[in-house]
């Protein structure tokens, strides 16, 4: 059986990578809003990823950290980099 968890130089290499983006919901799209979608807390964060990217992460508050999103890095490494490059664009767009 293969196992589902990727290689531990993978996941060094998507946490290095990830420390360097600026992918903080609280810090960086609270209180912004996106073609008129208001983003009030992690929740709308979250969905208006979605609708925006069709990336789905999940809000941190589901685990008692609503400054936080979740993401899951159980997808192909390549769709995980574009997962991810999708997101950092993303911000760019907020207004």
């Amino acid at each position: 059986m293969r196992s589902r968890r990727p290689p531990m130089h993978w996941r060094n290499s998507l946490t290095r990578r990830l420390s360097g983006l600026a992918l903080s919901p609280r810090k960086n799209a609270i209180g912004k809003s996106w073609k008129g979608h208001a983003i009030a807390n992690d929740v709308d964060f979250c969905s208006v990823l979605l609708e925006a990217t069709g990336v789905a992460v999940v809000p941190g508050s589901a685990f008692g950290e609503p400054r936080a999103i979740r993401i899951s890095y159980t997808c192909k490494p390549a769709e995980l980099t574009e997962g991810l490059r999708r997101i950092q664009q993303f911000f760019g767009e907020l207004a």
